[in-house]
């Protein structure tokens, strides 16, 4: 099921090429202005770097104490694993390589969850604000992406001051990186779980908010400069919004590295402002480009995390760890 539902987005990618000129598109790309396309490109490198200094002050928060180098190559080994699996969660293999290091389960959780959690947060706060000036084309996203804003905002106040039944939805949260589990080594992970969270506060989550913005606006003047390089002018502001919105789109997973729900957003909307089809699809190309270039930098920290951390030893004993141990009757 979960192939069939990734497929959804290739279907999409495939129908969308057949719309278009796809020579006109081939032109498009070999025309790109090169000296462009690589500033873009390598603007990744300092965006990675700051995420994962986030994330590194987070595991300093909670005692953590690994060093800012380490943190870069466990940050980035998940950047190479994440596209592949649904909903980016590969990203949280650093969870198992730091626990094997004695750290406890659910502190080091928490970490990666409060660290992606900003980041979409982050992410519906730019599209809202974008879909807020210029509601005239975007109208149908207005209520979803406003509405899953204020279900953000709710949801951190529960998080920070959980009643018994966010108690509960926690706890599930917590077992989802457990396979198999006993009610005892669960009730001691999500202890764990909230004693990071207690060391979240205001100034915390907004410094590391802002620190989020930053990131968003190094990917999105990224985007501009992409635009640029195939000789399209696109006002900022519609473009970041245009992008955004296909960004949490890509979050569903029905698609890797965003294909065909991104190339339908830009299919669909930028035709609003006169881009042709093809440039549109030409720009989408790009960015799958610019993930595609993540992955490879990131190849060389996930090769060193899982010779350094033994990857297959982890995993074996994680298997045997949580496998039942039910008897036999």
């Amino acid at each position: 099921m979960k192939g069939l539902a990734k497929g959804i987005g290739v279907l999409l990618f495939l129908f969308i090429l057949s719309r278009i000129d796809l020579g006109a598109l081939l032109g498009l790309l070999g025309r790109v202005n090169l000296p462009l396309l690589a500033v873009g490109l390598f603007l990744a490198v300092p965006m990675v770097v700051l995420k994962a200094l986030r994330w590194h002050f987070f595991l300093d928060r909670v005692g953590v104490g690994i060093g800012r180098g380490e943190a870069l190559a466990l940050y980035a080994s998940g950047l190479f694993l994440g596209p592949a699996t649904p909903g980016r969660l590969g990203e949280f293999i650093r969870v198992f390589y730091l626990a094997e290091r004695g750290h406890p389960v659910g502190t080091v959780f928490y970490t990666a969850f409060i660290d992606r959690f900003i980041d979409v947060v982050a992410l519906l706060t730019i599209a809202t604000v974008g879909i807020v000036f210029h509601p005239a084309r975007f109208r149908v996203f207005l209520l979803p992406f406003l509405g899953g804003g204020i279900l953000a905002v709710v949801f951190l106040v529960l998080l920070c001051r959980p009643s018994a039944g966010i108690e509960g939805f926690l706890r599930r949260i917590v077992a989802g990186v457990l396979p198999e589990r006993t009610n005892e080594r669960l009730d001691r992970v999500y202890a764990e779980f909230r004693t990071g969270l207690g060391t979240l506060d205001v100034f915390t989550f907004f410094g590391a908010f802002l620190v989020t913005m930053l990131c968003w606006g190094i990917y999105f003047y990224e985007v501009e400069l992409f635009a640029r390089s195939l000789g399209l002018s696109i006002p900022f502001s519609y473009l970041t919004t245009v992008t955004a919105i296909a960004t949490t789109l890509g979050l569903i997973p029905v698609t890797i590295f965003g294909l065909g729900t991104r190339d339908a957003v830009f299919f669909l909307f930028l035709g609003e402002v006169h881009v042709p089809r093809e440039s549109a699809e030409a720009l989408s190309l790009v960015i799958l480009l610019w993930n595609l270039f993540i992955v490879a930098l990131a190849f060389p920290a996930w090769q060193w995390a899982a010779e350094h951390y033994a990857l297959d030893e982890i995993l074996r004993r994680w298997k045997e760890r949580w496998r039942p141990s039910g008897k036999a009757s």
